[in-house]
C-alpha cells in the first residue's frame, strides 16, 4: 500500500489541479483541489464515493 500510496502522491504532486495538503505518510495521501473551498473538496469526495469503486475518507 505505501508504494501504491506515493505512486498517487507523485500523481497528485504533478497535476495542476490538485495539492498535498501534507507530505505521503506510508499509506496515507491527504490531497485537495488547489484554489478551492471545503465544500468543494468535500463535492470531490462525495462524487467519488457514490461511485462506489473507491473510497475516501474525508479531513478536515
Amino acid at each position: 500500500q505505501a508504494e501504491l500510496a506515493a505512486f498517487f502522491a507523485r500523481l497528485i504532486e504533478d497535476d495542476e489541479d490538485f495539492e498535498l495538503f501534507v507530505p505521503q505518510h506510508l499509506g496515507l495521501v491527504c490531497f485537495r483541489i488547489k484554489n478551492s473551498t471545503n465544500e468543494e473538496n468535500e463535492a470531490l469526495v462525495n462524487s467519488i464515493n457514490e461511485d462506489r469503486r473507491i473510497h475516501f475518507v474525508p479531513s478536515k
